[in-house]
């Protein structure tokens, strides 16, 4: 009996530290993942290539403003940055 529950520990602790072993080789190597760190041009409005982004204006301090910028003027800014990266 002692020595089925010694070999069963010694089972259980061969597993964890080996699935230990896998996880630290595994992911132990891998590079942080960075954002994009490129320049930002609010004329352009872009945030990285091929990948559109149009900030929030700084002056729009209350909720209703906000939502009023983005149910107005953010359609717009939208439709200007797709045409102009389809070339049209």
């Amino acid at each position: 009996m002692v020595v089925g529950l010694t070999f069963d520990l010694l089972a259980i602790l061969a597993g964890a530290f080996g699935m230990l072993g896998l996880l630290v080789g595994l992911f132990g190597r891998a590079a942080p993942i960075a954002p994009y760190a490129g320049p930002f041009d609010e004329e352009e409005g872009g945030s990285g290539p091929g990948q559109p982004f149009i900030p929030m204006p700084k002056h729009l301090r209350t909720h209703a403003e906000m939502v009023a910028w983005m149910t107005q003027e953010l359609p717009k800014l939208t439709e200007q940055t797709i045409h102009r990266s389809q070339g049209d």
